[in-house]
């Protein structure tokens, strides 16, 4: 049964992280994503490969974690990217409420949550927040299962 108490839209531990993600708000340049193999984006600043579509369904944390790494796309060795990674593909140049992320890059991407592989004490992992930009956290016992996964490699 899910607990009727909010989800914490910002923990102050990720405060600075937030910061770091924010500090740019250009959207992306025309040369910034290529497409090497069918289903991958290659963010050349960045230098991650990332899987173009997500999770077909919204999963818990764990379940991102077994998804990303039994993924079989593009010769596997995919992951769930860590909060400062996910970071690096929000476009604060769309407007909240739309999905904040190249949409020819990320086509069908939807303004939902989306796991991170970062830990927070006491049980709870971080997701991003695609409909604001901001970061969220989870904790065991709130919504589990409340967000979509996104691999990287």
């Amino acid at each position: 049964m899910r607990s009727s108490l909010p989800r914490i839209l910002l923990v102050p531990s990720l405060l600075a992280l937030s910061f770091v993600a924010t500090s740019t708000r250009a959207s992306a340049p025309p040369t910034r994503y290529t497409y090497p193999a069918s289903g991958t984006v290659f963010d050349t600043a960045t230098r991650l490969t990332w899987q173009r579509a997500m999770s077909d369904t919204i999963v818990s944390q764990a379940d991102a974690i077994a998804y990303c790494s039994s993924l079989d796309l593009a010769g596997g060795g995919w992951r769930l990217p860590t909060a400062k990674e996910m970071l690096t593909l929000v476009d604060y140049s769309v407007p909240t409420g739309l999905p904040m992320i190249d949409g020819t890059a990320f086509p069908m991407t939807p303004a939902k949550v989306f796991w991170s592989a970062t830990a927070l004490g006491g049980g709870g992992a971080v997701n991003v927040w695609f409909q604001s930009g901001g970061l969220g956290a989870d904790y065991a016992g709130f919504s589990p299962d409340a967000s979509l996964a996104r691999c990287v490699r």
